[in-house]
């Protein structure tokens, strides 16, 4: 028998509440969730207002692109014109003194944390996209040539390992590096990855189950500048940098741009509805009324997602109204890179008709 989802509908919202409140400690964890995306931390000479008002506008700009995915939102006049008022989207902020690198002085810096539901809004407001801090892992796999030959670049290259953190976070991007043991080095070379090899590197890069793969040759020149080559690659998409630039952040963040400007086209969602009538979600594997609530809940904290009503439970199967932005093929690709879910076959013609008719099909949870 068919059961209508009715009755006691603060009862079912604080259910669900509680329960997305331990599913997001209890999935923290396993999920790659971009870190601190709405942290900014940036040098200043003063704790004057005016500094503070110059350092929270450049704030501003680095969450706008870390959350939209894209440069070109800063090219948007009303943001610009928001930026000019950063303070208003100011969490909170404090000081502190850090030691400058090679040297007995310290530098004062100011750590800003904006508030994420006015980031949101504001982009929504400019139907500018958004996306979520569930982001796609990149392994980055990198040669470095040097007065001893060539080498991977692992933890002991401090100085390069330091520029790949900074600029990944500057992007809002969950970049990984080989352990480089010997697994690694079994599967590939220096050489290997020296010469490009796509398909070597892919081969061994696989173990990390990383969803992107972003591979470089770069060597230090007798002035200073860093000169190589990067390839990212992204399910059967890729794309080749030429670099060369005075500064090595410069060089590694030419390419950290490449991979999050593509991983952003897919995966940000401009805050559209893909329809006024929604879509309709049914999810086997709902044996009780935790497997129900934490799969509302899962939809619910999506970024793409608006609402998640529940409207049909029977057998095991529960259909769910989603308003969603974007489109489509973006939530279904939203929903994929969760892993939360098993996309499974439609129902067949005889069956579907005793249903509400349903335009994504999926296990709970993926196996």
């Amino acid at each position: 028998m068919m059961t209508k989802i009715h009755g006691n509908t603060r009862f079912y919202t604080a259910c669900i509440a509680a329960i997305m409140l331990c599913l997001s400690l209890s999935t923290a964890h396993a999920a790659e969730v971009a870190q601190g995306l709405y942290k900014v931390e940036l040098a200043v000479d003063t704790q004057s207002r005016r500094d503070r008002l110059r350092a929270a506008s450049e704030g501003l700009k680095t969450v706008l692109v870390r959350i939209s995915g894209h440069h070109s939102v800063l090219e948007n006049d009303q943001l610009r014109a928001k930026v000019r008022q950063a303070e208003r989207y100011l969490k909170r902020f404090s000081y502190a003194r850090q030691p400058v690198a090679d040297s007995d002085q310290e530098q004062l810096m100011i750590k800003m944390d904006f508030e994420p539901s006015l980031i949101e809004d504001l982009l929504r407001s400019e139907s500018l996209p958004i996306w979520s801090e569930n982001r796609p892992t990149v392994l980055l796999w990198a040669v470095v040539d040097g007065l001893e030959g060539k080498r991977f670049i692992g933890a002991g290259d401090e100085r390069i390992v330091s520029a790949i953190q900074q600029q990944a976070a500057r992007r809002g991007l969950v970049v990984k590096l080989p352990t480089l043991d010997l697994e690694d080095t079994i599967a590939i070379s220096p050489e290997d990855l020296w010469q490009m090899n796509l398909w070597t590197a892919q081969r061994a890069a696989a173990r990390y189950k990383a969803d992107s793969l972003l591979i470089g040759r770069m060597t230090e020149l007798s002035n200073g500048e860093w000169l190589g080559n990067w390839l990212f690659s992204n399910q059967g998409e890729r794309s080749e940098i030429e670099g060369q630039a005075p500064q090595l952040s410069e060089y590694i963040g030419a390419a950290i741009d490449v991979a999050a400007d593509q991983l952003a086209s897919k995966y940000a969602i401009v805050p559209v509805k893909m329809s006024e009538d929604g879509v309709v979600i049914r999810l086997t594997g709902i044996k009780d009324f935790r497997a129900y609530a934490r799969a509302v809940a899962y939809l619910q904290q999506l970024s793409a997602v608006r609402y998640a009503n529940p409207i049909y439970v029977e057998n095991q199967q529960l259909f769910i109204h989603l308003i969603a932005d974007g489109q489509l093929e973006q939530l279904e690709q939203t929903l994929a890179l969760g892993k939360k879910l098993e996309k499974i076959a439609p129902l067949d013609s005889l069956q579907a008709g005793n249903y509400p008719l349903t335009q994504l099909n999926y296990h709970w949870p993926a196996q």
